[in-house]
């Protein structure tokens, strides 16, 4: 179900760069990850080949090797790399496709190219942008799971009621933001 949605949307970003005229355009997909991808469920070159199938009576889908990009599992990385893939004139569209990936593009403001964040964990808790059941950022279009890691800590704690509870997040590799730590400082408080 997650999968036929993730490729409606991103189908349905692509019919807006879709041409007056009949020939298909050639439409160039910058990726950034969080960094290299194994033995995961998802890669790159599945989303890449579900596009070109469902695009392919309009659209000549094309992600150069070149416009792959690979943020060594550090936000800065991550950032960058997606700052070089919204600037690049021979990119029209860019995927953030990992979980940090699709943090930096949703919290980075105004976007000059479409953007689509498909791994998006717990948009509040992170502070993403949302405006009427969209990002409100221009360009900016991501995809949240039903996460609620506060509502899912209260049922824990309902279900064993602990005094205490560690959660480890590396701030400096991971890209944790300002308004997500004070979020982790409002769960805290709940707690006691």
């Amino acid at each position: 179900m997650r999968r036929v949605r993730l490729l409606t949307i991103l189908a349905t970003l692509l019919v807006l760069l879709m041409p007056t005229a009949q020939a298909a355009k050639v439409v160039t997909i910058g990726i950034v990850t969080d960094g290299p991808i194994e033995h995961i469920s998802w890669s790159p070159e599945l989303f890449k080949k579900e596009l070109r199938v469902l695009t392919q009576a309009d659209f000549d889908v094309r992600s150069p090797a070149a416009k792959q990009l690979g943020g060594a599992w550090s936000a800065g990385h991550i950032a960058a790399a997606l700052k070089q893939l919204q600037k690049d004139p021979e990119v029209d569209m860019v995927l953030a496709l990992g979980y940090v990936s699709s943090a930096v593009a949703a919290l980075s403001g105004s976007l000059r190219k479409l953007t689509f964040a498909p791994f998006v964990m717990d948009a509040g808790l992170q502070g993403l942008p949302r405006k009427n059941n969209t990002s409100g950022v221009r360009n900016l279009n991501y995809l949240s799971g039903e996460a609620d890691f506060i509502r899912d800590l209260m049922v824990f704690k309902s279900v064993a009621d602990f005094k205490k509870a560690a959660v480890f997040i590396d701030v400096h590799r991971n890209g944790v933001t300002q308004k997500c730590t004070q979020k982790w400082g409002q769960v805290s408080m709940l707690f006691g």
